[in-house]
């Protein structure tokens, strides 16, 4: 490649050996310093490409329509030179010269040439990938557990009449065989026959730093990532107090700013004696009583203040919440949407893969093409939860039990009369 005319326009590499000062420069450290100029540039790619290959228009001096460039008209200002015919920034020329990436300013793993390096991975299961649609408008995707039309997908988004599109492209309406709200899965029944499905891993769960990839109903994948916390608990609401032991219940000495406690009126020095009707005695008792509910849900408090019995209604939060993360959720809402219910598992993967809430639903991948997971929500911006499949397939087995179930009980075209059939 001829760097003389990139590196300076005016002054060709000739002309450096011959100044006063480069000659006594041996050439190879020359050689060596405009290397190392060169890989600075291209890992700066991103910013270079954000020069501007022109200046701005000068809206002072304006153009004659009918006179050609540089060409005077009567009294008129010449034209300016379309700026389409500029020539180009000499930094943008170079960095477009020494970029493999047709794209110089897309380094994102997300990039369809990284992206191309897992097609292989996704190629079977981006088979067993649907779409799942609800009113018209793509609310999640699924997995296709069963040859006989059964699809796993993420039941809390599910809200009337269900089509899924299958990656052959046929649509199918769906009817909803069964749910499992403490994993928010549900089970989807189509009409259709001998459907690939996904194979699940029956290796070691993904570790802290391995790959992952969510494959789409295309040949790549809709993204990539890695495992960032192994499977663990995701805790549900948070009432927003810290509290201690007393009589006759836990008694409230801090409460948290901008949480659902404050919203609600709690003040340091109550005593909740009372959940939803239900005596509490300590604050273990306080804590289990709402460790099942999700943000956004409303719990009834009794309490105590001064002696006196009064009655409270507070809408449980997230830690994200508190006043302390005001900065934290505006940078969550800088990264997209998130999902609606993305709180209280009983166990999830946390990987980076960045993905859309209604991308959800879809088979996690190892390294193998084999799932170990089922992306179940987008989590924060750069976190997507996954039930890991270990969690997955006892459930998937229940509900697939239960459409068996529901299968066997309908009139059968027979004399005999209908049994309910044996699990598989």
């Amino acid at each position: 490649m001829n760097l003389e005319p990139i590196l300076m326009p005016d002054v060709r590499l000739c002309d450096l050996r011959l100044c006063p000062v480069m000659r006594m420069v041996p050439a190879e450290c020359v050689r060596r310093v405009l290397a190392l100029v060169l890989v600075w540039i291209t890992l700066a790619g991103g910013a270079i490409a954000r020069v501007p290959e022109t200046a701005p228009p000068d809206d002072s001096a304006p153009a004659s329509e009918s006179a050609e460039p540089g060409r005077k008209s009567g009294s008129q200002t010449p034209r300016r030179e379309d700026p389409r015919e500029a020539p180009e920034h000499w930094l943008r020329k170079l960095a477009r010269l020494t970029s493999t990436s047709p794209e110089p300013h897309d380094h994102s793993r997300n990039h369809p040439m990284v992206l191309a390096a897992f097609r292989d991975v996704v190629k079977l299961p981006s088979m067993c990938t649907v779409r799942v649609f609800c009113g018209g408008k793509q609310v999640a995707c699924g997995t296709i557990v069963d040859a006989d039309g059964l699809i796993l997908t993420k039941g809390s988004e599910l809200d009337g009449p269900v089509v899924c599109l299958l990656s052959d492209g046929t649509r199918h309406p769906a009817d909803l065989v069964g749910s499992d709200r403490d994993s928010d899965l549900a089970l989807l029944k189509i009409n259709a026959r001998n459907l690939p499905t996904i194979r699940w891993s029956q290796g070691e769960p993904p570790t802290v730093g391995g790959w992952v990839v969510t494959p789409g109903a295309e040949d790549l994948p809709q993204a990539i990532g890695i495992v960032s916390v192994a499977a663990h608990r995701v805790r549900g609401g948070m009432l927003g107090v810290q509290l201690t032991e007393d009589d006759p219940g836990p008694r409230i000495v801090n409460v948290v700013p901008q949480s659902g406690a404050a919203t609600a009126g709690l003040r340091p020095n109550d005593v909740v004696t009372h959940v939803d009707d239900k005596p509490v005695k300590d604050a273990e008792s306080l804590i289990a009583s709402t460790s099942g509910s999700l943000p956004g849900d409303a719990i009834k408090l009794t309490i105590l203040r001064r002696g006196v019995r009064q009655e409270v209604t507070a809408v449980l939060g997230s830690v994200t919440d508190t006043i302390s993360s005001r900065r934290a959720r505006f940078q969550e809402q800088l990264g997209g949407e998130l999902s609606k219910r993305r709180f209280l598992f009983p166990s999830a993967i946390e990987h980076d893969s960045i993905l859309e809430p209604n991308q959800c639903g879809t088979p996690l991948l190892d390294l193998n093409g084999e799932a170990v997971g089922i992306n179940i929500a987008r989590a924060t911006r750069v976190a997507t939860y996954a039930i890991p499949s270990s969690v997955v397939r006892p459930i998937v087995e229940s509900l697939k039990s239960r459409a068996l179930l529901n299968v066997s009980l309908e009139p059968q075209p027979t004399s005999e009369p209908a049994s309910i059939a044996p699990g598989r």
